[in-house]
């Protein structure tokens, strides 16, 4: 199995994640591995706190034979950083756009309280200011951006009829 711990920019663990067995302690015991060197825990989990390849050697406790060997890739979520753009101010439907750089797993993106969606690309047709929530499903990656959507008119009317007369 896979499993993620998230690490910080200094390359601090800032969680942990438990493998578990799920074998019965009554009927097994166990010896666990961190990277093929034994790990001083004989409990049927373990709280892994550093990326690397876990393993674990249940041992039937009548018979003495090993019936089960579990690995576990364990494995790190760096720091992601998130870009934002607001494409063409002179469109009558822009698009804000989100970049996510680095990281693992998948990212989910929200516009101003929304709903969460998979897509990195908004559609919007008013100029204002707008807030994206972004955030991966391995709970590692969470970013809040703000952007400001310019939305241009394409034409002015000078005509003093109190529309599009002036263009700043």
């Amino acid at each position: 199995e896979t499993y993620f711990i998230c690490i910080d920019k200094a390359g601090n663990a800032t969680t942990s994640t438990t493998i578990n067995t799920n074998l019965s302690v009554s009927q097994y015991t166990f010896a666990w591995f961190f990277n093929g060197s034994p790990i001083a825990n004989t409990a049927d989990f373990y709280v892994a706190t550093e990326p690397g390849i876990y393993t674990v050697e249940a041992t039937n406790a009548l018979t003495g034979c090993v019936t089960r060997t579990i690995i576990a890739d364990v494995q790190a979520v760096l720091p992601a950083a998130a870009t934002i753009q607001v494409t063409n101010d002179f469109a009558d439907a822009q698009q804000i756009v989100v970049t996510v750089m680095g990281g693992l797993g998948s990212y989910e993106y929200q516009l101003n309280g929304g709903a969460y969606q998979t897509s990195n690309i908004f559609d919007i047709y008013e100029g204002g200011e707008y807030t994206v929530h972004v955030k991966d499903n391995l709970g590692c990656n969470e970013f809040t951006l703000t952007v400001t959507a310019l939305n241009y008119p394409k034409f002015f009317t000078p005509n003093n009829d109190g529309y599009h007369d002036f263009w700043n």
